[in-house]
């Protein structure tokens, strides 16, 4: 436990010294944002980002080479490149956007481990010179597990991800957590898929399954297999994730949405880079994982219901309430 404790104070000592920015600068603080592939008009992380650029700009007057956009391409050298560019150019710190960044950010913090990084949308890069704004998934899968619980009518509610998603286990398992906090008698499907989403989304609607929170982000797949159902005469409900699923649409059977604040994100890591400030909060200690996570209490993220539904609505503020009060334990 000493060991711990004094690893996790020595490299939070690393980062504030790493991540610091002197008010003695006679120059003004430069920040450099770096897109994923598309950029703006993505309708996904680059768009939500976007968004809190905007905001941010006009409230501090950054003009366009204080607060400078770039977009990458989609593979990590050209990301690696894209963030050369702007340390090069005297950026005082590069904000990437998106969890496909980890790779290169992690990579480009240790090439040059006196300048300073942000991602938003990882907790994974364990660098003392990257900040990482994270959203609570724990506290959004339990939220999605209660919701969902709340809405079905047959007693059966589903989940599906990603095999890629580094965090399926523990969501899977806050998921059931939050499903059993609102009624222990309804029955748990989860799946982590690896390209046919729309078997896996069938086979739970097969089982009896009418309401699937999918945070697949690779097509459209399980949404098109539930509204496919639902004409066919079944009632299936969607739980979809956004800023990741770019392919959000209108549709009724779409009954929430659970929302991560890119733009918050955004707004938090300019502000304090501009004001000199640090964000230094422990985001996974074991890992050295240090910045900030936006959760339930910060309203990082919404949890957004789009088709009016009493019972589910009732089993969301319950589980709110719940996690508020600290009467729930989460698992990592």
């Amino acid at each position: 436990m000493q060991l711990a404790l004094f690893r996790a104070f020595k490299a939070l000592i690393a980062f504030s010294l790493v991540f610091t920015f002197s008010p003695a600068h006679a120059a003004p603080v430069k920040i450099g944002v770096v897109y994923d592939a598309g950029g703006r008009g993505d309708h996904s992380y680059d768009d939500a980002a976007a968004a809190g650029v905007d905001s941010i700009r006009k409230s501090l007057k950054l003009d366009q080479f204080a607060l400078r956009e770039v977009v990458a391409l989609s593979d990590d050298f050209d990301k690696e490149n894209r963030i050369e560019f702007l340390i090069k150019a005297g950026y005082n710190i590069v904000i990437c956007i998106g969890p496909n960044f980890s790779t290169a950010v992690k990579y480009m913090a240790e090439k040059y481990p006196e300048s300073q990084f942000s991602i938003i949308g990882s907790k994974s890069v364990d660098s003392v010179n990257v900040a990482s704004i994270a959203f609570n998934n724990n506290e959004e899968a339990f939220l999605a597990g209660a919701f969902a619980a709340g809405s079905s009518k047959t007693l059966r509610v589903g989940y599906i991800t990603s095999n890629t998603n580094i965090y399926k286990e523990s969501d899977f398992t806050n998921f059931t957590s939050g499903v059993n906090y609102i009624n222990p008698k309804v029955k748990v499907f989860t799946k982590a898929t690896t390209l046919n989403s729309n078997i896996d989304s069938q086979a739970m609607i097969s089982a009896g399954v009418d309401v699937i929170y999918s945070t697949w982000n690779h097509d459209a797949q399980v949404l098109n297999q539930i509204i496919s159902a639902n004409k066919a005469k079944k009632s299936i409900k969607y739980i979809g994730k956004s800023p990741d699923q770019y392919f959000l649409s209108k549709n009724p059977a779409i009954v929430a949405i659970v929302n991560d604040r890119y733009d918050l994100a955004v707004k938090e890591i300019v502000s304090a880079s501009v004001s000199g400030k640090t964000l230094t909060d422990v985001i996974n200690e074991t890992n050295g994982v240090y910045g900030k996570l936006l959760g339930l209490k910060s309203k990082g993220f919404d949890f957004i219901v789009k088709v009016s539904n009493p019972n589910g609505a009732s089993a969301l503020a319950k589980a709110k309430s719940g996690l508020l009060a600290n009467q729930i334990k989460l698992v990592d």
